[in-house]
């Protein structure tokens, strides 16, 4: 399963939920925030991802933000690619 957070203006709310088909029309406008966007990778060991995102988007001063990554019982990430921008 993977997961996939995201705080950016130009994507809707419900775009996990939305099918695949209609995913792929904002495929280009993750890429392009991605390819503008500041890279750190965030560690979740002995932490929830949630808390790790909190503190990053507090010590960096993140305004938007995108992540993803894989999260079920045959493979768990102990970290993950974040790409933000600040305010």
């Amino acid at each position: 399963m993977t997961i996939r957070l995201f705080k950016m203006a130009k994507l809707p709310k419900d775009f996990n939920q939305m099918p695949f088909g209609r995913q792929i029309e904002h495929y280009r406008t993750i890429e392009a925030f991605k390819a503008t966007a500041r890279t750190i990778h965030l560690s979740q060991k002995r932490q929830s991802y949630s808390k790790a995102i909190r503190e990053a988007v507090r010590l960096y001063d993140v305004a938007e933000y995108f992540c993803s990554f894989s999260a079920d019982s045959q493979c768990f990430d102990d970290s993950f690619q974040f790409w933000f921008t600040t305010k």
